[in-house]
């Protein structure tokens, strides 16, 4: 129905650019809105692909907005499988483990859920991450449906080569579904930042299976919850720098970087007296399931295209920026201005 409803879109013929840039946009939000209602319908896998289409700047904006929800909303794994995932996974009921067990999440994600609740062996409030018990069972049968679903938007439209998406998501889950794996890199950026002063924050882990994942818990509000900001007195502008040196020094010298910083991993907070942050709040960085290298060339190679986009015009910069811009991206020299257009907001210097 998608499919035959943009043909008929792009088909016709209107009487002004206006007219035309509006009846795309209706047809681009009735469609998101088709495939929002289908990625509901399935859950699981195909919530996180909508989590990946909101953040894909090349979409329409009316498609990431349809999206955007699919970052913090998504229906919770009744409790009573979750007592049977504890018994599986844990080999201890719930009531065994924590003093007290909040049965009704406080996030659902599409691949998990999180419940709060006092941890009997450490006496702290806690976190406690929970897969979807019957996720691993049907994974690859949605992701074989992912594949087949993004080969038919590719034949219909031949412009939005999207199979790519199917193949990283193929790679990748398996990471994302291995709680034991991502302890293992919450650790591990800790331990990068450990010797800068920063404003991140990483939540203490205090244990982990393959589907159950205990953390400390941390109170804060979404990073682009303007009204908490405000109510907090924190410069939004000074939250925006942080968060550009903390990726950026995951991606320019860690050369190893989180992969999926949507706001709904990254919590804002007033910094508590013991904190390291140089200012008067932390962002709390959250789901550490999924993180990529660079390997060393590209990482340089990376560093140098940003250092020649920041420094002045000259003959030298405007070289080395197609130079880095084709060696990172496979940038061609035709479609270089529109690239640095794009990361850039600027019009292109020569």
């Amino acid at each position: 129905m998608g499919a035959i409803d943009y043909k008929r879109t792009f088909a016709l013929t209107y009487a002004s650019e206006q007219e035309k840039s509006q009846a795309y946009s209706q047809c681009h939000t009735r469609s998101a809105r088709r495939v929002l209602q289908a990625l509901l319908a399935n859950g699981g896998v195909f919530i996180k692909l909508g989590q990946h289409m909101a953040s894909l700047i090349m979409l329409p904006k009316e498609w990431r907005d349809t999206m955007r929800p699919l970052q913090d909303t998504c229906d919770p794994t009744p409790y009573e499988d979750v007592q049977a995932l504890f018994l599986s996974d844990m080999g201890h009921p719930i009531s065994e483990l924590f003093e007290d067990f909040d049965p009704v999440p406080i996030g659902v994600a599409s691949l998990a859920q999180v419940h709060t609740g006092k941890h009997r062996e450490s006496g702290k409030k806690v976190a406690v991450k929970v897969q979807h018990p019957f996720l691993a069972e049907f994974c690859d049968i949605d992701m074989e449906m992912v594949e087949v679903t993004l080969g038919w938007v590719k034949y219909w439209f031949p412009e939005f080569e999207f199979t790519w998406l199917g193949e990283e998501m193929r790679e990748n889950l398996p990471k994302e579904m291995d709680f034991v794996h991502e302890a293992q890199n919450a650790r591990r950026a800790v331990a990068n930042f450990a010797d800068v002063t920063t404003s991140l924050y990483i939540p203490e882990v205090i244990s982990a299976t393959k589907r159950v994942l205990i953390m400390e818990y941390i109170q804060g509000a979404r990073v682009d919850d303007l009204a908490y900001l405000a109510k907090e007195r924190i410069d939004r502008n000074k939250v925006a720098l942080e968060l550009a040196r903390i990726f950026g020094r995951m991606v320019f010298v860690h050369g190893w970087f989180h992969a999926d910083p949507h706001p709904g991993n990254l919590l804002i907070r007033r910094a508590p007296k013991q904190s390291r942050s140089p200012y008067n709040f932390e962002i709390v960085l959250l789901d550490h399931g999924l993180y990529f290298d660079l390997e060393d060339e590209l990482r340089i190679d990376y560093s140098n295209l940003w250092l020649s986009l920041i420094a002045g015009a000259s003959p030298k910069t405007l070289v080395d920026r197609r130079k880095y811009a084709e060696s990172v991206g496979n940038i061609t020299a035709d479609l270089y201005p529109v690239f640095e257009a794009a990361i850039t907001g600027l019009r292109p210097a020569g």
